[in-house]
C-alpha cells in the first residue's frame, strides 16, 4: 500500500519525544558534570601554577563572554550642533567624520 499525500501519521514517537538512550546519556552526564564541579577547588587547589592557569583560561569562556571590537562613526555638518551640546550654546562644527574604536 503506497503512502498516500495528506494521510495523518500513525504508530511511531510523537515529535518533540526524545529518545531513551539519548535521555540515559545525557543523565549520566549531567552528573559526571556535577561531581567534576563539586571536585573542581580541590583539584585546583592540588595543581602546579602553570597547568592552574591553562585550565581557568580554558574554562572562561564558558563563563564570560568574548569581547568584539566595537566600531561608533558619527557625521556632523555646519548646520547641526555638535552632538551632547546643547543647542543654546550654538556651537556647530564643521563637517567631519569621527571614527572611535573599541578594543579587547
Amino acid at each position: 500500500m503506497p503512502f498516500e499525500t495528506g494521510r495523518s501519521k500513525t504508530g511511531g514517537r510523537t515529535t518533540g519525544t526524545p529518545n531513551k538512550a539519548v535521555k540515559e546519556l545525557r543523565h549520566q552526564l549531567q552528573a559526571i558534570v556535577q561531581t567534576s564541579l563539586d571536585e573542581l577547588p580541590d583539584t585546583l587547589a592540588a595543581m602546579e601554577p602553570t597547568d592552574r592557569a591553562r585550565l581557568l583560561t580554558a574554562l572562561l569562556p564558558y563563563v564570560m563572554p568574548k569581547l568584539n571590537s566595537v566600531e561608533l562613526r558619527s557625521e556632523q555638518t555646519e548646520d547641526e550642533p555638535k552632538k551632547g551640546l546643547p543647542e543654546w550654546l550654538g556651537v556647530a562644527a564643521s563637517k567631519k567624520e569621527t571614527i572611535y574604536t573599541l578594543k579587547n
